[in-house]
């Protein structure tokens, strides 16, 4: 493994591939575009297309930890799908973006992971989990841009991550 928040090259090509789905179905809900299984197959190449449930699978699994979005499938015979919140905050509550991306699933996944951790993680900790998921200090992400300004920023409405960093 590499050092804390450095970018680590993915070595599966079925996760490069989930990352590509990941950064589409970002896109579609940003321009409120239906999202088509004709357009999500045209981002794989043919020798990919056969792992196409389960690319969608995981992208989907992605979507519904960290942004709190479930994918849903809206039309079967056109194979269309949205995304659905399922964040049960009210929309004065939730931090989001000026697109109404729900920045809070990410709060809610670092909560998760102190939890799990006996409400105490240290910052290597977080940053190994962070990589994990696909954030890289220094690396803007589409959405939060660069982790280390989202947790700075953005967390001091959830003070409590920023503690478990300061130890």
């Amino acid at each position: 493994m590499g050092t804390v928040g450095t970018y680590l090259p993915c070595q599966d090509p079925l996760t490069r591939k989930v990352r590509i789905f990941v950064q589409f179905l970002l896109e579609k809900y940003k321009t409120k575009k239906p999202i088509l299984q004709v357009a999500l197959l045209k981002t794989l190449n043919k020798k990919y297309r056969k792992h196409f449930p389960e690319i969608l699978r995981r992208a989907s699994k992605i979507m519904e930890a960290v942004f709190g979005l479930e994918l849903k499938e809206v039309d079967p015979s056109n194979h269309s799908y949205a995304l659905i919140s399922k964040m049960a905050l009210p929309s004065d509550g939730s931090p989001s973006d000026e697109f109404g991306l729900p920045k809070s699933g990410l709060l809610m996944v670092l909560l998760g992971m102190i939890f799990t951790k006996g409400n105490r993680a240290t910052e290597e900790e977080l940053w190994e989990f962070l990589n994990a998921l696909g954030f890289y200090a220094g690396r803007r992400h589409l959405i939060f841009g660069e982790p280390t300004r989202f947790i700075i920023f953005v967390c001091p409405s959830a003070p409590h991550i920023l503690c478990y960093l300061l130890d």
